[in-house]
């Protein structure tokens, strides 16, 4: 057999598809494909680039951030939802950074509606960051974060039912 660092990882595998497999309308058609795949064993799961080192562990359920978002239209994932996209272990090995998490769910949230979190989703990664913010010194940046929550939570109309 193969050893695994000549493996193609799932990135040049998902691309290969892309481009020479059967044609597709959409990336999330695609993506059911390649989910496919893997679930036969024939494709490499779709892991974050650090899960080939030694903190791989963490984020053995978690997909890389890349392809979740290659599959947001793909209703039939069953992690379909974005709190799983937006994770800290999609991207990072430490699954208390909550920087790039917390500006990618606002930037989601901003483009498409449906990809929308929940309140309590939302202040989770509020409150992860403000305290990342407030460990590192960057207070002001943690009252600017608390205040851009508050400002969206009082726009999306389920947060209205929870008062």
């Amino acid at each position: 057999g193969r050893t695994s660092s000549m493996q193609i990882d799932w990135r040049r595998r998902f691309a290969l598809k892309l481009w020479c497999g059967e044609k597709v309308d959409t990336l999330s058609s695609l993506s059911k494909m390649y989910q496919s795949d893997c679930a036969r064993g024939v494709a490499p799961p779709p892991k974050p680039r650090y899960a080939s080192g030694p903190t791989g562990e963490l984020s053995k359920n978690t997909p890389c951030i890349l392809y979740s978002l290659l599959s947001l239209g793909n209703r039939q994932r069953a992690d379909g939802n974005m709190s799983s996209i937006v994770t800290p272990l999609s991207h990072t090995s430490s699954p208390h950074d909550f920087s790039y998490a917390f500006h990618l769910a606002s930037a989601l949230s901003s483009m498409n509606g449906a990809t929308e979190l929940t309140c309590n989703e939302m202040a989770h990664l509020a409150d992860g960051y403000v305290m990342q913010l407030m460990h590192s010194g960057f207070w002001e940046w943690a009252v600017y974060v608390c205040l851009c929550a508050g400002a969206r939570s009082k726009s999306s109309p389920g947060m209205h039912q929870l008062h």
